[in-house]
């Protein structure tokens, strides 16, 4: 008699391992929950469709749900102080001189 291996939804076999990288790496991110929240998804977003190209890209097609663990995972650490970043970023003066910049370039 032979063991039947259930079937996993193909959707959640990506999923899944990118929730879980993102979560994972929530020990070492700062912020709010409503914050922190918003990373593990765009950690997750980023590893479900980052994973099929890297896993390819790194001939590890076999081995997709660890890779798209480590992109959820280490896509945390990088998206967090970028976002870090952003937030102590003084936006007024940057728009300023990209309008200058441009008004520069059409010669006005």
């Amino acid at each position: 008699m032979a063991i039947e291996t259930p079937s996993v939804d193909p959707t959640l076999a990506k999923l899944l391992p990118a929730i879980l990288g993102s979560v994972i790496s929530l020990r070492w991110v700062q912020g709010t929950w409503t914050e922190r929240m918003l990373m593990v998804t765009g950690g997750a977003v980023l590893s479900y469709y980052a994973t099929p190209w890297a896993a390819n890209k790194v001939q590890m097609a076999d081995a997709a749900g660890l890779v798209g663990f480590l992109i959820g995972l280490f896509g945390m650490a990088v998206i967090a102080p970028l976002y870090e970043a952003i937030k102590s970023t003084d936006i007024k003066p940057a728009v300023a001189d990209l309008w200058e910049r441009a008004l520069k370039k059409l010669g006005l």
